[in-house]
């Protein structure tokens, strides 16, 4: 590769991406959804250098990939509602095989607690 092919080469023109941050044993992670409709479609090379594309749901952590059916699924309730609060998701996947890949989605309720103030006392006057 010469020195100009390195410069001019079009990956260096394309958006950075944050995608949502997944490990494979059920860690919980937190997001939002401002637009259900706002997905993005994304080009790749693979290893071999052929070409695929994805489909990636815009969230507050970042891209989301929608190519599991799995994953669709546990999201399709929350889309179709138009969901705004605050969604959990966890994944499993046991070894290297995405085909066993299991997603959870759940609504994150906060608990909400309240202090409640201590009684004043009142002092009563010794006689």
């Amino acid at each position: 590769m010469s020195m100009h092919d390195v410069w001019n080469n079009e990956e260096l023109e394309r958006d950075e991406y944050e995608f949502v941050p997944m490990d494979k044993i059920g860690t919980p992670t937190f997001f939002r959804v401002k637009d259900w409709c706002d997905i993005k479609d994304l080009s790749f090379r693979n290893s071999e250098g052929s070409l695929f594309s994805r489909d990636y749901l815009v969230t507050t952590k970042g891209l989301l990939p929608l190519s599991s059916i799995r994953l669709r699924r546990q999201l399709k309730p929350f889309a179709d509602s138009g969901e705004k609060r605050e969604l959990t998701i966890q994944k499993w996947c046991e070894g290297n095989d995405d085909r066993s890949t299991i997603y959870k989605v759940s609504l994150e309720k906060g608990v909400i607690s309240t202090k409640s103030k201590p009684k004043p006392k009142i002092r009563t006057k010794s006689k």
